[in-house]
Parts: structure tokens; C-alpha cells; sequence
């Protein structure tokens, strides 16, 4: 994980720890814990933070799996819809 990008998208909104907690419906100190890597992010976190930013995929990738395989979007037609598509290289 990538608390200073997830500290970056806070400043970016004009909140602090306490403003991001008060959202997830903890207490300050366990959000304090967890950016700290004392405490693990539980996928619900991190899908309540994802929604609470509105973050992007790309986002999302470089804040919760900084490690991880660059991906490349490509379109995918289905059913006469365009979807964008993630494949790992």
C-alpha cells in the first residue's frame, strides 16, 4: 500500500485523518493504526475509501497495489456497449 498517495488524495480533499475516519465509521486512532501499517486494511476499508474518493482503477492500482503488474486498458465490445477491459503483461 501507498499511504502517501492515500495521503496525497486526502490533502487533495481538504481532509485530515480525523475527517477520513469520521467517514469510515472508525475511530481515528484505528485509521491511524492502519496508515502506520500497524494494523491491516480490511477489504471493506479500502472499498468504502475507494468510494468516498470516487477514486479511478489507476487510482486505486497505485494507492492499495503499488507492487503490482503494470496493466494495459483495452475495449471490449459487448453486447453493443464498449467496457474497458484490464490485462496484465
Amino acid at each position: 500500500m501507498n499511504m502517501n498517495r492515500l495521503r496525497a488524495t486526502m490533502a487533495l480533499h481538504g481532509e485530515s485523518i480525523t475527517d477520513l475516519a469520521k467517514s469510515l465509521g472508525m475511530a481515528r486512532q484505528t485509521l491511524s493504526s492502519k496508515m502506520n501499517g500497524r494494523r491491516e486494511f480490511t477489504v471493506g476499508d479500502v472499498m468504502k475509501i475507494v468510494d468516498h474518493y470516487k477514486l479511478s482503477s489507476w487510482e486505486v492500482e497505485a494507492i492499495f497495489f503499488p507492487d503490482s503488474k503494470p496493466t494495459k486498458r483495452i475495449p471490449v465490445i459487448t453486447m453493443g456497449e464498449k467496457v474497458n477491459a484490464r490485462i496484465a503483461f
